[in-house]
């Protein structure tokens, strides 16, 4: 289980059978952002996607809690982000897209740390929630009036 605090910090628990559940930081805060962490898992690697400040997401491999890469909003004005979701398409490479307040939706390769696609919905209005269906690469991105 992780958690996330107030001032940020983000903990993963674990629960064994008659005991009370561990915490061991894995982020000191503060962390940003309403979603501000996201989880991928596959046979392979276990990684955790969060943000650092409102223009800097960061990824963690939660194998050996180190972290992988820093992903920048380089020059785009975007605001703060909102939600994050981390996906693998039918390439090998995982990703990370971001929803932002300035209705932008950034997604960024993690091996290269790259920026890879920067799109403008909704004309401004902020990105509210996002889920990505990896098995046929699509994407249903809300904000507080819209569903696209």
């Amino acid at each position: 289980l992780l958690t996330q605090s107030r001032t940020g910090e983000i903990t993963i628990w674990e629960f064994c059978k008659g005991r009370d559940p561990l915490g061991r930081v894995l982020v000191e805060g503060p962390a940003y952002g309403f979603a501000a962490f996201s989880l991928f898992r596959n046979e392979s690697c276990r990684f955790m996607a969060y943000l650092r400040s409102d223009s800097q997401v960061r990824v963690m491999d939660l194998s050996v809690e180190k972290e992988l890469s820093s992903l920048s909003v380089g020059d785009a004005k975007c605001g703060l982000c909102m939600t994050l979701k981390m996906f693998r398409l039918s390439s090998e490479e995982i990703h990370v897209a971001g929803g932002f307040e300035s209705g932008h939706l950034l997604v960024w390769s993690i091996p290269s740390g790259m920026l890879s696609s920067v799109t403008s919905l909704y004309g401004g209005e902020p990105i509210t929630c996002l889920a990505i269906d990896s098995t046929c690469g699509l994407a249903i991105v809300g904000s507080m009036g819209n569903v696209c």
